[in-house]
């Protein structure tokens, strides 16, 4: 099956959507200018997304930090430990018991379900299909249905949308209003509603939590979205409800310090300081004129040939002469009156 062009031609929902419904196995390569994704699919079904750009154990690494689940010392063992070992890091992952079959299972399916949607923000940059076998290990990943998927991503735009008008940037720092709240998580608190208020309670499961808990003043949205390793959709959605429910608020710009000295003062200053630039320049300029000698006319003691003194001549008063003659009257007093200082070769 031969699939390749241009994603501006045939937009990547329908490749998709295509490859899916013909229940097709093998490697959509996608190239942009900056980066080559590699979706792998089976039977239709979704199985991973890759990208040059991604580290897969830093990427988990940062998730597992991130919720206080390992140290960054001990994840930088491990990612040492797994250089030696011929096993893949999340295998390794189990070995160590720091997460289960599920739980792995769980992580890595989050992290190709946000992939997936970052690839369909993609609108320029070619396609080519590669239809071929594709292994997965069922221990750690899940087929998932790219329809569904498609569904649940063009959903999140929509909702994107309403809370980037809320939201007005990602630089934006914002702040509790509200601290006499009682936070409480409940994993039962699902991911469709992450924050429910009711009366002086929060209730919030562990991704929303997590997301309120770095709303310090000092973090910006594109902070929280960095430290949590959370969807950005997610963190929007769980700041977006915040605002609503007027528990958090944009933080205010610090204001600027008062200048020890008025402006005014500067001005006057700076002007006295030219003025003392412009005296010195033009006093050494002065000074260097007068010091300057145009033409050095030799002591008797020192005499030097006629005809080096008629070049000097020539060169300062633009005088000409014929076989060492110069013309007298067009000389200066000077030059008349120095003459006799000089020997004839």
């Amino acid at each position: 099956m031969a699939l390749k062009g241009s994603i501006k031609e045939f937009s990547l929902v329908d490749i998709l959507q295509l490859l899916s419904q013909t229940s097709k196995s093998g490697i959509l390569h996608i190239t942009t200018e900056s980066q080559h994704i590699k979706i792998f699919i089976k039977d239709g079904m979704l199985v991973e997304v890759k990208s040059d750009s991604d580290d897969f154990m830093i990427k988990i690494g940062n998730y597992l930090t991130s919720r206080d689940i390992i140290t960054k010392e001990r994840l930088n063992e491990l990612l040492t430990k797994q250089k030696k070992l011929p096993i893949r890091f999340g295998k390794l992952l189990v070995d160590e018991g720091i997460l289960s079959n599920n739980e792995l299972k769980n992580i890595l399916t989050e992290i190709t379900k946000e992939n997936f949607a970052k690839v369909l923000s993609i609108d320029s940059g070619q396609y080519n299909f590669e239809q071929t076998m594709v292994e997965y290990n069922e221990d750690e990943k899940e087929l998932l249905d790219i329809n569904n998927i498609l569904l649940d991503v063009l959903k999140d735009i929509d909702e994107l949308n309403v809370y980037k008008k809320k939201i007005s940037s990602f630089l934006v720092k914002y702040y509790k209003t509200d601290t006499n709240k009682k936070i409480v998580v409940d994993n039962n608190v699902s991911d469709e509603e992450p924050v429910i208020i009711a009366g002086k309670t929060i209730k919030l499961n562990n991704d929303s939590y997590l997301i309120y808990n770095k709303i310090n003043g000092s973090n910006s949205v594109a902070d929280i979205i960095e430290q949590t390793i959370l969807p950005e959709h997610f963190v929007l959605k769980v700041i977006y409800l915040l605002i609503k429910e007027k528990q958090i608020a944009p933080a205010k710009p610090e204001k600027l310090r008062t200048p020890l000295i008025s402006l005014k003062t500067i001005q006057v200053a700076g002007l006295g300081l030219l003025f003392i630039i412009i005296l010195i320049v033009l006093t050494m300029n002065v000074s260097s004129l007068f010091s300057t000698k145009l033409f050095t006319f030799p002591m008797e003691s020192n005499r030097i040939p006629e005809n080096i003194y008629y070049e000097q001549l020539k060169e300062i008063n633009n005088l000409t002469y014929e076989k060492g003659e110069v013309d007298i009257e067009e000389m200066n007093l000077n030059h008349k009156n120095y003459i006799r200082y000089f020997t004839i070769e």
